[in-house]
């Protein structure tokens, strides 16, 4: 045995037995003190003698042995006495140093709240050559130890080494409930004699935080003592109950409860909070609503309360018509925002922006949420152009005192904003001069945006000074705040940047102001697609205007002729010679300076005029150059605006010779076009029409039973033709527009008439003619080819807008006539075929008439409407995309529904990737010539790579596919290769030998691909029969009877029908029962009737059967009914 100093040996044993020892006791005794000695393995070890007792003189027990802990090296050996002595021997050498070591040897980022324990951490102590207990204790008593890691943690405990003098155990550390807030470090030191190991930790105790949440967090000031609830919240649950103080900064706008008690075992407590109305003040305010507790941070929560009470209106005074009369740079926001400026909702109240921002420096403007389901209240917010939410925003870069008025609209909110401009002047004003600069704070992505301008009277019953920013107005494009171009990703611009900006300078706002009356001005956003653009106005000057007011339109022209004696109106006698036509041109409302002109005068009036007979004055001539080329006179390098006009004198013009006046041939027309558009000159005649020149926009009004306000008013209108004509050759339906639909204005009109060859497509045109409902649908009728002036081609040329079908027939009158693009569309359940409707008379000639097709996106239809004129006549591949004019057709007022989005032509149909299959001939013989056809089957939708399809039949054993002379069965595989859009496959009638008839085959494509695949795609082929029709059957089956006739049967016996056959010369034999009943029990004569019809109808003539039945047994019988007894036995006893 082996042990070093200072420790135990491992035992050793061995067994004493003794027999026949009688009543003697065994004693064992150490011969020496460096051994121990003991009956247990473990424990009680000694140098001393002990005894093993006999029992019934026998003795059988083991004995352990170890080396004695010893301090001194040596070797040995010794006995130890039994009956027969057991020699032991050994050595003790000296013992190792102790060790202590801890891994790992730190731990870091501990965290607890005040008054809770932090989550263990652990290392493991290991010790060699311990000859002692390791202790282990905390340095302080913000941390505590334990060998478990949820229970027994203390600041010290010790831990015993094994026999041999090593030992490992996990200890676990944490930061205890009793540390103070800040910084922990300390360390855990493991102590056994002389060796010893730190392990050091660290963290962070904190104080625990209050956390504070208003729900809502604006509210109304008459919303009374539940305006809103306060939740204060802890992190973690406690056993006592915790009081939280509350206070509020503002009790003017809301007050709270002193107190609130988070309860034992909860998290939370819920208060309410009461708004207080103040009547005298118009303007949001704010609370700082407050939550403290001991040993615990402060929370704080912001509630807005905004302002119900409607002000008094402020208006913009104009009190004298010097220039810039007024002026407005918004600088007065400063860098701020102003909480709950806006009342929410779009049907909320209208905000007065100077009481509810306490600025007199704008008094008179108002702003409002026109649309959007958000129903709080909302701020008049400082933004750089960050922000992408619908608001009213005080633009400028940050820290800059530079602001700017503007808005951007979103699904939640869509705003308006403007100004009340009253005359003071105390004279009538003839309108009003705007100059200002449109300024672009954040671009879009999808489509430019825009600030649409309008204007009009504010009269006190439809138009008020609470409703003006939401209620009609008229349109003035010229002062629209047209955006920058979309971009793929979006974000804030500087609009204080040149490039980020548009001028307009002294632009005419035509009304009749009297004195006292109120101008309305204001610019309004809509949700447009995609992410929306923050546009803005600053730097406005307004000035009164007594001057003439200028006529409507673009480009205004007038005509006298004061050498006439006709001055009051434009009418000549004919033929008179030596004749001055002085036409005016003036800049209007759309337009600053007219550089150039191109009038259309009738040719009556150009016949031998040359250039020499024109010439051009006015303070408006600038040097102009003048051309004339068949009846059109071009004017160019004027410098015409709207004080300043430029006269177009034609001399020596000799008027046309008509019977009786000029005007017995009806009204000339002089038409005219500027740089920015077209407009009616004027007409000449014996009490001229007055046509109205009035842009599309104004159309789009109607009255409650949806009849235009214009109904039967003979206007000019002026576009780009979208559509040259929707009808047969009867008549003409065309389509102009004049500007990118918005869901606010209409800019699109149709234009009828019983003319033809009157459009051509992508050209610009001015119409005269009258205004006129049909079936929901405004149009222009016009009845003389010269009422429609062509322009050639236009500069602009209108794009569809992309739309859902909800967008389309929420604001259906603004995008009439329009051309629009949905998307998503596919067709609805029963439809409708995409082809015209067709009737064809006794002289074989077909009319084609137009058809409706009934699609649907999202659950919602919308009608498709093939015209006559249209050659979009493939059905789309679903789901599709398809750009058309949107018209109307409903038939009884307010006409309200009854869309329909036409497509031109095949270019406005977007397939979705998918098949599409055309065959060479939709007919083909089942046998002899002309069996086959070609199939051509298309990819669509701009698939790519390479796809993989099946051609299958709806009839099976009728078609088949010819592969290099080869005939291959359907269902037939093929594959179109990257780059490779379609392929040509031959198809040909399988002859089946018998007559079937013509029979339709439906043809389908299908991609077999699991993921992705492409839309299948069909078509329908006849298979002519070629087999000669059978005579028709006319022989009728004959009907034999099997059995007996008459059939007896003895009383109370068991009747079965035997039946009959039927033979036909086509239809096989076969075996049928008759009908009738036959009561066995009862004696009689029963009648029981058979009946055939073969496969063509044929019906046989009708066998009887007589089915016998006889009376009781012991029925004495002369005859059998006329026949004689019968003869069988079985009827007799």
């Amino acid at each position: 045995m082996t042990t070093t100093t200072g420790a135990n040996s491992s035992a050793a044993s061995y067994t004493v037995t003794g027999t026949n020892l009688g009543a003697t006791n065994v004693t064992v005794t150490p011969n020496s003190s460096l051994i121990e000695i003991s009956t247990n393995a473990s424990t009680g070890f000694a140098t001393n003698a002990l005894t093993l007792t006999q029992t019934g003189g026998v003795v059988s027990n083991t004995v352990y042995v170890r080396i004695a802990n010893v301090a001194t090296a040596t070797n040995f050996s010794t006995t130890i006495a039994n009956v027969t002595n057991l020699t032991v021997s050994g050595s003790v050498t000296a013992a190792g140093t102790p060790s202590v070591a801890v891994s790992p040897t730190s731990a870091t980022g501990l965290t607890n709240y005040v008054g809770q324990a932090s989550a263990p951490t652990n290392y493991t102590v290991t010790g060699t050559n311990l000859v002692s207990n390791l202790v282990v204790t905390a340095s302080t008593n913000a941390i505590e130890v334990s060998t478990n890691s949820s229970t027994g943690f203390t600041n010290t405990f010790s831990l015993a080494p094994s026999g041999d003098g090593t030992l490992s155990n996990t200890v676990y550390v944490r930061i205890s409930a009793a540390a103070s807030a800040g910084a922990v470090n300390g360390s855990v030191s493991n102590v056994s004699g002389s060796a010893s190991n730190n392990f050091t930790v660290s963290g962070t105790v904190t104080q625990p935080a209050l956390t504070l949440v208003l729900n809502p967090t604006s509210v109304a000031e008459n919303a009374g003592a539940g305006a809103s609830t306060g939740t204060v919240g802890i992190p973690f649950s406690l056993t006592n109950d915790l009081t939280i103080s509350l206070v509020s900064s503002n009790t003017a706008a809301a007050t709270v409860p002193s107190t609130v008690t988070i309860t034992n075992g909860q998290t939370s407590a819920t208060f309410a909070i009461a708004a207080v109305a103040n009547t005298n003040s118009y303007v949001a305010n704010t609370a700082v609503i407050t939550a403290s507790a001991a040993n615990y941070s402060s929370a704080n929560a912001t509630l807005t309360v905004s302002n119900v009470d409607a002000p008094m209106p402020t208006y913009i005074s104009l009190t004298n018509t010097n220039a810039n009369s007024y002026t407005q740079d918004f600088n007065s926001l400063g860098t701020n925002s102003y909480a709950g400026a806006i009342p929410g909702g779009s049907n909320g109240a209208i905000a007065n922006l100077g009481p509810s921002t306490g600025l007199n420096s704008i008094n008179g403007w108002y702003a409002k949420q026109i649309a959007g389901s958000t129903t709080t209240a909302a701020s008049l917010a400082a933004d750089t152009g960050s922000g992408n939410g619908g608001n009213l925003y005080n633009y400028g870069t940050s820290g800059d005192a530079n602001r700017a008025l503007g808005c951007l609209a979103s699904g939640g909110r869509t705003m308006a904003f403007g100004a009340l401009v009253k005359n003071d002047t105390g004279g009538v004003l003839n309108g009003v001069r705007l100059t200002f600069k449109g300024e672009f704070w954040r671009s879009s992505t999808s489509v430019t945006n825009k600030l649409t301008f309008g204007y009009g009277l504010v009269d006190g019953t439809v138009v008020t000074t609470d409703n003006f920013l939401s209620a009609p107005a008229n349109g003035l494009s010229a002062l629209n705040v047209v955006g920058p171009a979309p971009v793929t990703s979006n974000g804030l611009l500087v609009g204080t940047n040149s490039t980020n900006q548009s001028t307009f300078t002294d632009v005419y706002v035509g009304a009749a102001i009297q004195p006292g009356a109120v101008l309305f001005i204001r610019w309004s956003d809509v949700d447009d697609s995609g992410n929306d653009a923050g546009l803005a106005i600053d730097d406005l000057f307004i000035t009164a205007s007594t001057g003439p007011l200028p006529a409507d339109g673009v480009g205004s022209l007038s005509m006298a002729n004061p050498d006439s004696a006709y001055n009051s109106l434009p009418v000549w006698p004919r033929g008179a010679t030596n004749q001055v036509l002085r036409l005016s041109v003036k800049g209007t409302v759309t337009s600053g300076t007219i550089n150039s002109a191109e009038i259309t005068v009738p040719p009556a009036f150009t016949s031998g005029l040359t250039t020499s007979q024109i010439t051009v004055e006015g303070s408006g001539r600038g040097t102009p150059v003048v051309g004339l080329v068949s009846n059109v006179l071009t004017v160019s390098g004027l410098q015409a605006d709207v004080i300043n006009p430029a006269t177009i004198v034609l001399s020596n013009v000799t008027i046309p010779q008509t019977q009786g006046n000029i005007s017995n041939d009806g009204n000339y027309v002089f038409a005219a076009k500027t740089q920015t558009g077209e407009g009616v000159l004027q007409t000449v005649g014996n009490s001229p029409v007055a046509y109205v020149t009035i842009p599309l926009a104004n159309l789009g009004d109607v009255d409650t039973n949806g009849v235009p306000l214009d109904s039967n008013k003979m206007v000019a209108v002026s576009g780009t033709c979208t559509e040259e004509n929707f009808n047969s050759s009867a008549s003409t339906s065309a389509y102009i527009q004049d500007g990118q639909p918005d869901g606010t204005n209409k800019v699109g009109i149709n234009v009828y008439s019983t003319l033809r060859n009157l459009f051509a497509r992508s050209n610009s045109y001015v119409v005269l003619g009258s205004v006129l409902n049909y079936n929901g649908l405004t149009e222009v009728v016009v009845t003389n080819s010269t009422s429609v002036i062509s322009f050639g081609a236009a500069s602009y040329q209108p794009t569809p807008v992309t739309l859902t079908i909800g967008q389309l027939t929420a604001a259906h009158e603004a995008y009439e006539g329009s051309l629009v693009r949905v998307a998503g569309l596919s067709k609805a359940t029963n439809g409708g075929a995409w082809a015209l409707n067709s009737t064809t008379n006794s002289n074989n000639t077909v009319t084609y008439t137009g058809a409706n097709v009934i699609l649907q996106a999202g659950g919602t239809n919308l009608t498709a409407r093939l015209n006559v004129g249209s050659t979009a006549l493939t059905e789309p591949i679903y789901p599709a995309a398809i750009t058309g004019i949107y018209g109307q057709f409903v038939a009884a007022a307010p006409y309200t529904g009854g869309g329909q989005i036409q497509p031109r032509d095949q270019a406005d149909i977007e397939d979705a990737p998918g098949f599409r299959l055309e065959l060479g001939n939709t007919q083909i013989n089942e046998g002899g010539s002309f069996t086959s056809t070609t199939l051509t089957i298309s990819r669509t939708g701009g698939s790519v790579g390479s796809v993989s399809g099946v051609l299958s039949a709806g009839t099976l054993g009728k078609i088949q596919v010819l592969e290099g002379g080869v005939a291959q069965q359907l269902p037939y595989s093929f594959t179109l290769a990257d780059g490779i859009d379609s392929t040509t496959l031959t198809i040909e009638a399988i002859d089946n030998l018998v007559y079937g008839g013509d029979v339709n085959v439906e043809l389908t494509v299908t991609d077999p691909a699991i993921s992705n695949p492409l839309s299948p795609g069909s078509a329908t082929v006849t298979i002519l029969e070629n087999e000669t029709a059978p005579a028709p059957d006319t022989t009728k089956p004959v009907i034999t009877l099997i059995g007996a006739n008459p059939l007896l049967i003895a009383n109370g016996g068991t009747y079965a029908d035997p039946g009959a056959t039927v033979t036909d010369n086509v239809d096989a034999d076969r075996t049928i029962n008759g009908t009738g009943t036959v009561n066995t029990a009862v004696a009689g004569d029963y009648t029981i009737t058979y009946n055939a019809i073969d496969a063509a109808g044929n019906a046989a003539i009708a066998v009887t059967r007589t089915v016998r039945v006889a009376g009781p047994l012991g029925t004495t019988y002369s005859s059998w009914l006329g026949v004689g007894a019968p003869s069988d036995a079985a009827f007799w006893d």
